[in-house]
């Protein structure tokens, strides 16, 4: 187990179905992909798109979660605290931990899906 990502608990989690798993985890990695492309664009005016990362970040957390990404998921739940409690200056900083961890996990299911 990695404390990144634990394939072999979401493989038990999806009844040990490696096309599902595959998939949920591939529509992970491009929706993920895709929305820190936006929160790219949003989190240098924070104030401003406060609502939108908000909303986003609360989505990401969720998936992190259900593919086992915990690490990802508990910065992501930082995050989603930071807009609730209008934290503007946390936010950008708890952002960067978030993309490591992303990119993190993003390699780490690639070597798992290689094994």
């Amino acid at each position: 187990m990695s404390d990144i990502f634990d394939y072999k608990k979401l493989f038990e989690n999806f009844y040990q179905e490696k096309e599902i798993v595959d998939e949920v985890i591939q529509i992970f990695i491009d929706t993920t992909g895709k929305q820190i492309v936006q929160l790219d664009g949003w989190i240098s005016d924070v104030d401003k798109n406060l609502a939108d990362i908000r909303f986003t970040i609360h989505s990401i957390k969720g998936s992190a979660y259900n593919i086992t990404a915990v690490k990802t998921g508990d910065i992501a739940t930082a995050i989603q605290k930071a807009c609730d409690e209008k934290d503007i200056a946390a936010i950008p900083k708890l952002y960067e931990s978030f993309k490591k961890s992303y990119f993190e996990l993003k390699n780490s299911i690639e070597t798992a899906l290689l094994e």
